[in-house]
């Protein structure tokens, strides 16, 4: 409360006079106390104004606002767990995704035995492999023969016959060699195939079915048929997109070419619509025979359609004697593998054809 004074005289209360304040002081107060007024303003704004958006543009103060509308909310969804076998199947669905090659899968026929079907097998894929493509051979002969030129003993482990039977995966037969070649063996097992396969319905499709797990892996597919137009060899034929003749020039070896000719066509119209042959290789060609050997070329020229490679493999000791050191053309005597090396250029540009 105030303090007041009594006029001792009068005896009335009063309280004192207050000092006048310069009108200067009072000017400055009160600019103080408006800009004061204005900051709290300020601030209550800033409270007020919800914070930007991070990475969000400036808003342009002159465009309208527009309403936010609520986003839906997101309906979380369960985790669901993965099988063993949904696990297993998705490395192989996005590597089979991720290739896009064309695999060119080759039989090797004729239904005569001693052309030498398997020796040119492994030294055409040992030609391909030194341009750089990736070959798988396929021994489709009970004799496996072409697993023994790989030097390659079957003794417990998988062959053609446990593909066939769905013993085993296509993968789990292939055999790494030492020189880098892959191999699917064969052995007498395959004879009884035949036998056990008889009634299986879509037998012929087997082989088809078993080289489709691994197509896209490879470039080629070598298949080294047996000297029979067998159930191996229809099967080799069903799976593949080209089949090579090879031929001895000689009357017999010719002969023989006839009947393939029409099972190959057959092949092609009921089971196979994609294969062709892509030529005839002269094989064993004699240079001291020359006027004989031309003779039985021409009589194939004349008589099928097909046509004849221009690369011969001469009748040479070395291309006869490699596979019993266990080695192709290339390894054992590179200076005899000049005809193998001409012929794999030809069935390379076969493939731009």
């Amino acid at each position: 409360m105030p303090r007041t004074y009594t006029n001792r005289i009068t005896g009335a209360r009063h309280r004192p006079a207050r000092k006048a304040v310069p009108p200067k002081k009072v000017a400055e107060e009160t600019e103080k106390k408006s800009a004061k007024a204005e900051e709290d303003a300020k601030e209550a704004k800033k409270i007020a104004r919800p914070a930007p958006a991070i990475n969000q543009p400036p808003k342009d103060e002159n465009k309208k606002a527009e309403p936010i509308k609520p986003s839906p909310a997101k309906e979380e969804k369960p985790l669901k767990k993965e099988s063993k076998s949904e696990a297993n199947e998705k490395p192989q669905k996005e590597s089979q995704k991720e290739s896009t090659r064309v695999t060119r899968i080759i039989a090797l026929v004729n239904q005569k035995g001693g052309v030498g079907k398997t020796t040119c097998a492994m030294n055409i894929g040992a030609g391909l492999m030194r341009k750089g493509k990736s070959v798988l051979f396929v021994d489709a002969d009970q004799q496996g023969s072409l697993t023994l030129g790989f030097g390659i003993d079957t003794k417990g482990k998988n062959t053609l016959y446990e593909v066939l039977k769905e013993n085993c995966k296509t993968t789990d037969a292939i055999i790494k060699t030492s020189n880098g070649s892959h191999i699917i063996p064969s052995d007498l097992m395959l004879a009884r195939a035949e036998a056990e396969l008889a009634l299986e319905p879509g037998r012929d499709m087997l082989m088809s079915e078993a080289l489709a797990q691994v197509a896209g892996e490879y470039d080629y597919i070598l298949i080294d048929c047996p000297p029979a137009l067998s159930m191996p060899t229809v099967n080799a034929l069903s799976a593949a997109t080209e089949a090579l003749i090879i031929v001895k020039p000689e009357f017999y070896s010719i002969k023989g070419v006839d009947l393939l000719e029409k099972t190959i066509q057959a092949v092609k119209k009921r089971v196979n619509n994609k294969l062709r042959t892509i030529g005839i290789v002269i094989n064993m060609y004699d240079a001291r025979r020359k006027a004989q050997n031309q003779k039985e070329i021409e009589s194939i020229r004349n008589s099928f359609k097909e046509h004849i490679f221009s690369s011969y493999i001469r009748n040479v000791a070395s291309v006869a004697g490699s596979p019993g050191s266990f080695q192709n053309i290339f390894e054992f005597k590179p200076k005899d593998a000049e005809d193998f090396e001409s012929l794999v250029d030809e069935i390379i540009e076969a493939e731009e054809k």
